[in-house]
């Protein structure tokens, strides 16, 4: 049996020189005899291998093949007293790990991480036992192309912390990655089936709040930097079963998917079930933390007290670009006996921003299906709130069942809500202050009604449904697309269309389309686009006496429209319609066309331009495809007599 033996403590990550020293070969399959790393042929059969010979030699690459790592590996990662076998792989400094690779590559582009599936498996990676930490980062290094499961921090029910120390000394957090003051770059990465176990302060018996965290990556003053990676199925009791953030780590993750992660840990005493504590079930920050999170999806992440997708962030936390479907706080305090689940979607507190986002069918044992905010004001602009629940139907009595969208207050741009709904009350908003701005918003069909009756949200140039006092405010149809499946573009016709105001307004809506497209900004999270396309007949090529049409596409304009139409920058006078035609072609007619369209309530918009050449029969040299642009570029330059020339 081939034991690994790695020793670095978190807080003294070894570092080796800057210096680049070439690429180290692994392949578990290696059966030549011979293990040097230095190629394919004769790879190190265990990645610790890898990064410790690269680590010697200055820095480096590490190249993995596909396969099951699951080696016993005996790692030294807390500093004496504790000297607890962790089982893990122990990143070191400039050293850069890359799975994917079939093996006989020679350039690292070469690999496929999909299909050449490399996994780093701690299932019994801790002499037979799961590792408490599968992966263990560090500064100046990479992670990329690595599937990491089967990490299990210590059982506090079976096991006491060794050493003499203190819980919170105890491996705890992060089963699957291990960042302490570390911030590695981690990418095309699978986390998955990393569990934090039980919870338990050997002393008074009861759950502790900041025990098991981060069941995929566990940062602790570390601001990595993670992209294209998946978190699944990972369990983090105390909070973060995709990813925890704690003191003062700021990562930026960037177009990853968090699925089925979970956070449920209760406050349990030996007998009897009491309050839930699991926070973020995809991803948790404490207070002092703030990510800047983008492009991700957060789908059906569970956490038993609050923010199912996503829970906590400081006031520098950003979420852009993001989706939150079916993510679920759904917690019942049993000593209570209330319904406590807050943020199916998003916990926040402070002066978060969100923008960019879809919140749909989240889901809150008590308040705020889509998001719940705890203190402070968030920004939210540019996101779509349809069909989240607050549920307070466990619970018999009390308020259980507020704010079906959000709970809190919040500034509001452009955000659109349908279908939310609340058990008790505020489908839309419930618990808001007059702190609570919205501007440009549609709130419409929200269950049982758009606010709760005790909020006083300040709003205007916004539809609500029933009406609300406000400068610019309506309560008309907003016509979306098709709320119930969940598209709430507007539809031609809208009230809503520029009927919303300039100022704070951003500059694009929700999928990009600038702001605004008309008269003035359109109400909601999607910008009425307005648009006008040129088609041409020809392919840029005509022969003299060959029919010519032109023909513009109009979106997005309601009004009577106009056309004119130009070539060569000067009118065409007497051609107003959107076709314009030449029944045969001369020489004279090469050149480019272009159509204005105006609307009376919208402007005028220009299209693309379309280039036409005219050539005289048996005057185009035979110079195939890859030469037309060449003669495009001559008939530009030297007008249709010159193309004449070429054939003479």
């Amino acid at each position: 049996m081939r034991v690994i033996i790695a020793t670095v403590f978190p807080a003294l990550c070894l570092a080796a020189t800057a210096a680049f020293g070439g690429v180290w070969y692994v392949d578990q399959d290696n059966a030549s005899g011979t293990e040097d790393g230095t190629s394919w042929a004769t790879a190190f059969v265990t990645i610790q291998e890898g990064i410790d010979a690269a680590y010697g030699d200055g820095g480096g690459e590490v190249w993995v093949a596909e396969g099951v790592y699951g080696e016993v590996r005996t790692s030294v990662v807390y500093p004496p007293p504790y000297d607890q076998n962790t089982g893990s792989v122990v990143m070191k400094e400039y050293v850069h790990l890359y799975g994917g690779f079939a093996g006989g590559e020679t350039a690292r582009d070469q690999r496929d991480w999909e299909a050449h599936v490399t996994t780093i498996d701690g299932l019994t990676a801790r002499d037979g036992e799961p590792a408490y930490h599968v992966v263990i980062g560090c500064n100046n290094a990479t992670l990329d192309g690595f599937t990491v499961t089967g990490g299990r921090n210590l059982n506090l029910y079976e096991e006491s912390p060794p050493g003499g120390k203190a819980v919170e000394d105890a491996p705890v957090h992060g089963p699957g990655m291990y960042n302490v003051s570390a911030s590695p770059t981690v990418a095309n990465c699978l986390f998955t089936r990393n569990v934090t176990t039980v919870s338990l302060d050997v002393d008074d018996h009861y759950a502790k709040l900041d025990i098991g965290m981060g069941g995929g990556i566990y940062n602790d003053g570390a601001s990595p930097t993670v992209t294209d990676c998946v978190f699944a199925v990972n369990t983090a009791l105390a909070g973060g079963g995709g990813i925890c953030n704690a003191n003062s780590s700021s990562p930026t993750v960037t177009d990853c998917a968090f699925t089925e992660n979970t956070a449920n840990g209760w406050y349990t005493p030996w007998e009897g079930e009491g309050p839930p504590v699991g926070r973020g079930g995809g991803l948790y920050n404490d207070s002092s933390s703030s990510p800047v999170v983008v492009g991700c999806a957060f789908t059906a992440n569970r956490a038993s007290l609050q923010g199912g997708g996503l829970s906590g962030g400081g006031e520098f936390a950003r979420v852009t670009d993001c989706t939150f479907v079916d993510n679920s706080a759904y917690g019942v305090d049993y000593f209570e006996d209330l319904a406590v689940g807050r943020g199916g979607g998003v916990h926040t507190w402070g002066a978060a921003t969100v923008e960019r986002c879809v919140f749909a069918g989240n889901f809150a044992r008590y308040r705020g299906g889509g998001i719940h905010v705890d203190s402070g004001i968030p920004t939210i602009v540019n996101c779509v709130f349809a069909s989240n629940v607050a549920d307070g139907s466990w619970q018999p009595f009390g308020s259980a069942g507020e704010g079906g969208a959000i709970y809190g207050d919040a500034h509001l741009v452009n955000c659109s809500f349908t279908l939310n709904e609340a058990t008790y009350q505020g489908g839309a908003l419930a618990g808001a202050t007059p702190d609570t701005t919205a501007v440009n918003c549609i709130l419409w069909d929200d269950i049982p009604e758009e606010l709760d009756p005790a909020s006083a949200p300040v709003i205007t140039y916004s539809d609500v449904a029933g009406g609300y006092a406000g400068e610019g405010n309506v309560a008309t149809d907003p016509q979306f697309e098709d709320a119930a499946a969940g598209d709430l573009r507007l539809a031609g016709g809208s009230p809503c269309i520029d009927a919303g105001t300039a100022e704070g307004a951003p500059g694009t809506d929700l999928v990009g389309i600038a702001r605004p497209q008309g008269g003035g900004v359109d109400m909601g999270a999607y910008e009425w686009e307005i648009s006008a396309v040129l088609q041409s007949s020809a392919e840029g090529w005509l022969e003299e006496g060959e029919p010519l049409t032109l023909e513009v596409m109009v979106i997005g304009m309601l009004g009577e429209v106009a056309y004119t139409w130009y070539k060569d920058g000067f009118e065409i006078y007497g051609a107003t319609d959107a076709v314009f035609e030449i029944p045969a072609v001369a020489l004279e007619d090469t050149g480019s066309y272009r159509c204005v369209v105006t609307d009376e309530s919208k402007g005028s918009y220009p299209t693309n331009a379309v280039y036409v050449a005219v050539y005289t029969a048996g005057s185009l040299p035979a110079v195939g495809t890859a030469g037309l642009g060449v003669l495009a570029l001559i008939a530009l330059v030297m007008g249709p007599r010159g193309l004449a020339r070429l054939g003479k």
